[in-house]
């Protein structure tokens, strides 16, 4: 491939992937998903190198957060639905009657996230030293983290295509002709050769 064209491409993409980026942080703002701003943090972190040169030609990585595709499609409850997009297999995310509660430990790290943490005030009483208090305090944490858990599994949560919305056919048409604009004549020119 000529040198010229892939430093131009290569340029491109990495400009796009900043893009891309951007619009997926301001996304999750539109749509209030950026309380604490970890999960915007998240959203290509660990690429240090988002455009690589592949025997198939130039890919482009975006890292994003494990959770990213529940809160983008959304997870019906077991008691009712909230409407859950379906994935590409045509599934949708669902928890089943008689099945498991959503995880307690990722709903303690999401409240963590959001600064629920000083819950000692509503349970101290019939404690006298601090290591009762500390121990009461993690007991009506864990609650709390089960009553919420309880809730995501009884009504599910709603999609909010922060995600879907930036990155669609639509994106990726509006990129293809961007490349064809910048590098057509050149690709038309090491042809020609």
């Amino acid at each position: 491939m000529n040198k010229k064209l892939l430093k131009g491409l290569t340029q491109e993409l990495d400009s796009f992937w900043m893009e891309l980026v951007a619009e997926l942080k301001a996304s999750l703002l539109k749509e209030k998903r950026y309380a604490s701003g970890n999960t915007a943090q998240s959203i290509g972190e660990f690429n240090t190198k988002p455009v690589s040169i592949t025997a198939k030609g130039l890919k482009v990585t975006l890292g994003m957060p494990s959770h990213y595709i529940y809160l983008d499609r959304g997870v019906d409850g077991a008691l009712s639905s909230r409407g859950a997009l379906p994935t590409e297999d045509g599934r949708r995310f669902a928890y089943k009657k008689g099945g498991k509660i959503a995880n307690i430990g990722a709903v303690k790290k999401f409240m963590q996230n959001r600064g629920i943490t000083k819950l000692s005030d509503l349970n101290s009483s019939g404690t006298n030293t601090r290591s009762g208090r500390a121990r009461q305090a993690d007991m009506t944490l864990d609650q709390v983290a089960f009553v919420i858990a309880r809730s995501i599994w009884a009504k599910g949560t709603k999609p909010t295509k922060f995600y879907s919305n930036v990155v669609n056919d639509k994106k990726m048409k509006a990129l293809e002709r961007r490349l064809m604009e910048k590098f057509g004549s050149l690709v038309t020119d090491i042809v020609k050769l």
